[in-house]
């Protein structure tokens, strides 16, 4: 009982800043939707890689994922954040990396496919995407690792991941931790921002309106990202 009354206190005194935290969200996609803050377009295809929960859901291994299908017929880049590295800027991932220099998850991602794909870390992601077009013209694609927020850049496709157990859908605004509109719809605005659909029939989130040129390299009629 004691425990039920401090969640619903913690409940009420947290609510109105989780309104707050959402008012700001959505004025900041008012925003980019009104381009009144601009978003850039590359002239390669760029695949996101995000979610909308606290916490992980998935995105380094579905980042691996991509890569195992589509460096046989792209030459790919992934470009992440570097999140805890204690580095600053633009950084290529090299046999010298370590975590420090590039964040765990960039560098695990390099020990096992730094010989088929560039690796690089930069907090501004369109600075990441121009510095690595220009240390190879032949990258034809580039995965950005926990990028789906990142909306100074328009991506080809955006992949969105949700626990099977803990969909977004279902859960708190932060720091409340109610279902927000804004964020909830922009996934599902395929035309203008995503090629994206969360299938609630089977709990797994599909992309079924990747770019034609991409199913066909993938050989594939549906993209799906099954979480375990």
């Amino acid at each position: 009982m004691a425990d039920t009354t401090k969640d619903k206190i913690l409940t009420y005194a947290l609510t109105p800043l989780s309104w707050i935290y959402g008012a700001v969200v959505s004025f900041r996609n008012y925003l980019f939707d009104k381009d009144i803050l601009k978003s850039e377009r590359f002239n390669i295809p760029v695949i996101t890689v995000g979610n909308l929960t606290v916490g992980g859901t998935g995105k380094t291994p579905h980042v691996e994922y991509l890569i195992d299908y589509l460096s046989a017929v792209y030459n790919v880049a992934v470009l992440s954040r570097g999140y805890m590295r204690k580095t600053k800027g633009f950084v290529l991932a090299c046999d010298k990396s370590t975590p420090d220099t590039i964040g765990d998850e960039p560098y695990q991602i390099y020990q096992k496919y730094g010989f088929r794909v560039k690796v690089a870390v930069c907090e501004n992601r369109k600075t990441g995407i121009r510095e690595l077009q220009k240390i190879d013209p032949n990258i034809n694609l580039v995965i950005l690792d926990d990028g789906f927020q990142h909306r100074f850049i328009k991506p080809k496709v955006s992949i969105l991941l949700t626990e099977y157990n803990r969909p977004f859908y279902t859960d708190k605004l932060l720091p409340r931790l109610s279902p927000s509109s804004s964020l909830c719809d922009r996934n599902k605005m395929s035309g203008k921002y995503h090629s994206s659909q969360l299938s609630h029939h089977d709990q797994q989130f599909g992309i079924t309106c990747l770019p034609k040129d991409i199913l066909h390299s993938l050989h594939l009629q549906q993209y799906h990202a099954r979480l375990p």
